[in-house]
């Protein structure tokens, strides 16, 4: 059993992290999950994006976004809206992570202001070597009009996307 007074510590350590993993899923009842998401409630930032250098308390919230519903976990998005631009959350090498868990997982009430920054960036990100990720997760994950707003960039600026290492990841998923 966790000791839920340590889910920050633990979720910034390596076997911390794995045991978080492992428990939420396993818990018996509603209350310890609760327990377990009061304590990352503000703290979504320091966790998605590892604050203490630590490349792993994005984990945690991945696997939290995987296993619970989205209504439990709406603070995510909203901590993570106002932590920092969507653009900025798909370049950062931790943060990106929860966002395309987000963008796989939460209804797109819940995504629809990242995607939404992210098909705006589409050029920017695409040549970026962590953002491009999240434009193909757009991709992959997200309704009609985001698709077919991005392969509208991609066909707008194709030569660009064939020229870039990066870009030829989304020219691939269009």
């Amino acid at each position: 059993m966790v000791a839920v007074a340590q889910v920050l510590r633990k979720a910034n350590e390596s076997a911390g992290c794995r045991e978080l993993q492992k428990f939420l899923p396993r818990c018996l009842d509603g209350a310890q999950q609760e327990e377990i998401l009061s304590q990352l409630v503000g703290n979504v930032a320091d966790v998605a994006a590892s604050v203490a250098q630590s490349p792993h308390g994005n984990f945690v919230l991945q696997h939290a976004i995987r296993v619970l519903s989205s209504e439990r976990l709406v603070f995510v998005s909203q901590e993570l809206r106002s932590w920092r631009s969507p653009k900025e959350i798909a370049k950062h090498k931790y943060a990106c992570r929860v966002l395309e868990r987000m963008i796989e997982f939460f209804p797109l009430e819940h995504t629809f202001y990242f995607m939404k920054e992210i098909v705006r960036h589409t050029v920017e990100l695409s040549s970026h070597a962590i953002g491009n990720y999240s434009v193909q997760h757009c991709m992959e994950y997200g309704n009609v009009s985001c698709r077919r707003e991005i392969a509208t960039v991609v066909l707008n600026h194709i030569h660009e996307f064939a020229v870039d290492p990066y870009g030829c990841g989304v020219l691939n998923k269009a």
